[in-house]
């Protein structure tokens, strides 16, 4: 299968594997690269750069196949900017596949440099975003590609509460390059409906949970098989509002409370 995101990240299929702090780990970005599809290795995972390198070289003995480098540039008491300016660096210096970016954008949280350094090095780099104009601002700054997330996604949906099928076919229509789309992606329908769309790819993340490879437990992986449409709730609207963002989390007797 041929699209603009095969071609630019060299896959089989334009399947990308989201970013998940503590479980996009080497052996489950090993074992989706391996399929085709596009492992993600999640630096949040790391608390020092020489952490980070290590997983990437471990990532490399797993598979020979491209995946992708997950940065999410928020504030944090634990990854400071410095240190996520390293994992920028190190990704960089390793001539990772691709770097893929959640949160602020990379000219203003990172610096100015960031961009052309990855260019240099021959690293494709593309942003999660959840809004047009953030699409088009990724685009304006050099980005590769970016990732169009629906508020259907589990990670951290964007408080505007734009569905995917209404938010990709407004992005596609403003920028030229390639878009994946997440929120609500699980399988081949979801791949169809995101190309009827005008996009190129799609990238999930929750899904590949529910997968032998990952290390969830094993309580939460019958959960995650059981959920059903009505099983998710989105939260904490009120503390992420400074950064437009909410979690989505299963819902138990914690989220009830």
């Amino acid at each position: 299968m041929k699209t603009r995101i095969t071609a630019l990240f060299g896959i089989q299929y334009p399947i990308q594997c989201g970013g998940m702090l503590w479980l996009a780990t080497p052996e489950l970005a090993a074992a989706i690269s391996n399929t085709g599809a596009m492992g993600n290795l999640t630096s949040g995972n790391y608390n020092t750069g020489d952490g980070l390198r290590e997983a990437i070289d471990k990532t490399r003995e797993l598979t020979e196949k491209p995946f992708i480098v997950n940065i999410t540039t928020m504030p944090s008491i634990r990854l400071p900017v410095d240190l996520l300016r390293e994992f920028f660096q190190i990704c960089c210096e390793k001539k990772v596949t691709a770097i893929e970016v959640a949160g602020a954008p990379v000219d203003t949280f990172l610096g100015p440099g960031y961009i052309p350094m990855a260019k240099e090095a021959g690293v494709k780099i593309l942003h999660k975003v959840g809004t047009v104009k953030h699409a088009i601002h990724a685009q304006k700054i050099g980005y590769d590609a970016v990732t169009v997330a629906g508020f259907e996604e589990g990670g951290f949906p964007h408080k505007d509460n734009v569905s995917t099928i209404v938010l990709v076919p407004k992005v596609v229509e403003e920028i030229d390059i390639p878009v994946l789309v997440a929120g609500g992606m699980a399988d081949g329908k979801s791949l169809a409906a995101a190309l009827a769309l005008g996009a190129d790819g799609i990238m999930m993340a929750t899904r590949f949970l529910a997968t032998k490879e990952s290390n969830v437990h094993p309580n939460i992986y019958e959960t995650l098989i059981k959920a059903n449409e009505y099983d998710t709730s989105l939260n904490l609207q009120s503390l992420l509002s400074g950064f437009g963002l909410q979690v989505r989390a299963l819902r138990n007797e914690i989220i009830r409370k």
